[in-house]
């Protein structure tokens, strides 16, 4: 799958290795996830490549599209765990690992091309958690359909996750909705039910 800045294809081992170094690093970890100890590039490894098998869960690697004949490499991964194909519902983990790409349009490219896939294989809607304070990624979920529906404080971390959600269509993602006032009170540790602004009970942080 390609498109104008990056194309998908499914993951091979070596993807990983080349991805490791980068993906541990603090300010990538910092905006992807709070993780208390960094796995051995073999434990990495087996574990992307064992979830490969797993019937509930959908990667594909993020290549960067050089130019002329340049040689495309990885840049991040984009999955979807937890998926239930008789509900069409599944959670998105988008991670590129490369800080020199972050703001170019290329999570936002990677987006599409997945979300067109999932639409492809089924799936309707699709959940995912991002921090409150990840501008830039929220901006790249709006503008793929996404909105979002709760945020909760987690103390463990001392950090604000907003949930989001996109209804896909057959054939592509949901047209963006205009972007919302702001939906996290400092210092709150309860999600907000944005349409009901009922408390509902907190939840754990986001792996991705």
């Amino acid at each position: 799958m390609t498109h104008a800045l990056v194309s998908l294809r499914i993951p091979d081992w070596e993807d990983y290795v080349a991805l490791y170094a980068q993906r541990f690093e603090q300010q990538v970890m910092h905006w992807a996830d709070e993780v208390d100890e960094v796995p051995t590039i073999a434990a990495y490894v087996y574990r992307r490549m064992e979830r490969q098998s797993l019937d509930n869960y959908v990667e594909r690697i993020i290549d960067l599209e050089g130019p002329g004949p340049a040689p495309r490499r990885p840049i991040g991964t984009i999955s979807a765990c937890g998926v239930d194909r008789q509900r069409g519902e599944g959670t998105l983990s988008v991670v590129i690992v490369d800080p020199t790409c972050w703001g170019k349009g290329y999570g936002s490219e990677a987006l599409t091309l997945f979300l067109q896939l999932l639409s492809r294989e089924g799936l309707r809607r699709i959940h995912l958690e991002t921090f409150a304070d990840n501008k830039r990624a929220q901006a790249a979920f709006r503008k793929a359909g996404f909105r979002p529906t709760h945020c909760f404080h987690e103390p463990s971390i001392d950090r604000h996750i907003v949930l989001m959600v996109c209804d896909l269509s057959p054939e592509q993602p949901a047209a963006p909705p205009p972007p919302p006032a702001s939906i996290c009170s400092p210092g709150s540790n309860l999600i907000l039910d944005l349409e009901t602004l009922a408390p509902t009970p907190a939840r754990k942080h986001p792996a991705h």
